[in-house]
């Protein structure tokens, strides 16, 4: 007798295959719709499943791949000399400068170089 589980005459790892098509063609059909694709990637990817959601996710999802991952996506801040700038024109600097003087001196004396506030 065979040991395999079927469901009448599909065995096990055939009714995973075909759920796995399934859902990588409902992602695809999903993908589209909420990129708002062209009508016509919905229609390849649903008459032609699953060729046809392999052949969006290779021209138009692969193009949006970033291997190094989800940080490199995240826009860049303001840089450190743009935050500087921004400061000093807005006149707040200067008790900045006094509260991180203040504290420096209490800590470890009087150092020299605060470079990071110009002087």
């Amino acid at each position: 007798m065979p040991t395999t589980t079927t469901f009448g005459s599909l065995s096990c790892r055939k009714v995973t295959f075909y759920y796995v098509v399934t859902a990588f063609v409902i992602w695809m059909v999903y993908d589209a719709i909420r990129r708002k694709a062209p009508l016509y990637w919905v229609v390849v990817i649903v008459l032609f499943a699953p060729l046809g959601s392999i052949i969006y996710f290779v021209v138009v999802k692969l193009r949006d791949w970033n291997p190094s991952g989800v940080l490199a996506r995240v826009p860049a801040g303001p840089t450190l000399d743009l935050l500087r700038q921004r400061l000093r024109s807005a006149g707040r600097l200067q008790p900045i400068r006094a509260l991180v003087r203040r504290r420096v001196a209490r800590r470890s004396g009087q150092q020299a170089g605060f470079a990071w506030f110009g002087t």
